[in-house]
């Protein structure tokens, strides 16, 4: 059933992201791999890493699904915001003087259109881990929302690059953690894993993705902030 629905999921959210705002120029944003990643930790990570602290992995475990149909519901909103942001930009181009003033009217709209779709995505998120008898909204599906939607939006400007670096960085640390883990049981290696246990002492299983997705989304925004306030990333869409 898992399979069945990341699939029709997955062949969605293609259609989805094949047309309107978020639909980036033809061959921009080779990060589909990195996505699938991602979405799978988001479901099945948590419990993962905690097997393999406890001496396993011993067997097949509990996936939570709750964030991937709360980050599949706020593609809408998604779409919305990035139009949004596209539309007021193309109207601070067209008023500016100079490149200047056009930059700074800019980075306020981003913000606020990251701002707006985070306002839809907690409730979103939300109402899936109610309607799924989840334990409360994760951190990490929060931040993961919103390195998605930050690395769409510059892969829409025609900037795919810099999301697939972040998207890269965060599959790097959310698989690093368990490899950390396991690298730790061969003798001499079990200083390894202190970066590992003192994150998930002081934050739960969660603590990984948050850091991870987090870290790379943090990263990202401030980077979108000076690509996007440039004249240049606006005539292309």
């Amino acid at each position: 059933v898992t399979v069945v629905g990341a699939v029709l999921a997955c062949l969605a959210l293609r259609a989805c992201l094949g047309r309107g705002p978020l639909r980036a120029p033809e061959g921009a944003g080779r990060a589909g791999m990195y996505g699938c990643w991602l979405l799978s930790y988001a479901v099945y990570g948590e419990e993962l890493l905690a097997q393999v602290m406890t001496g396993g992995p011993d067997g097949p475990w509990d996936g939570t699904p709750a964030p991937l149909l709360g980050l599949a519901a706020a593609v809408a909103p998604a779409a919305w915001c990035a139009h949004l942001f596209t539309v007021h930009a193309h109207r601070k181009l067209t008023g500016s003087r100079a490149l200047e003033e056009f930059g700074a009217g800019v980075r306020p709209l981003l913000l606020v259109a990251v701002t707006l779709f985070l306002g839809a995505l907690l409730p979103l998120l939300y109402l899936a881990d109610l309607g799924l008898g989840g334990g409360g909204t994760p951190a990490a599906a929060v931040a993961l929302g919103v390195l998605f939607f930050v690395a769409r939006l510059l892969a829409a400007h025609g900037l795919p690059e810099p999301g697939t670096v972040a998207l890269a960085a965060a599959c790097a640390v959310e698989a690093g953690a368990p490899a950390l883990v396991l690298s730790a049981r061969l003798p001499g290696l079990e200083p390894l894993a202190q970066p590992v246990n003192a994150l998930v002492s002081a934050g739960g299983t969660g603590a990984v993705s948050a850091l991870a997705c987090g870290g790379a989304a943090v990263g990202l925004l401030l980077h979108a902030a000076f690509a996007l306030s440039r004249a240049s990333a606006h005539t292309r869409t």
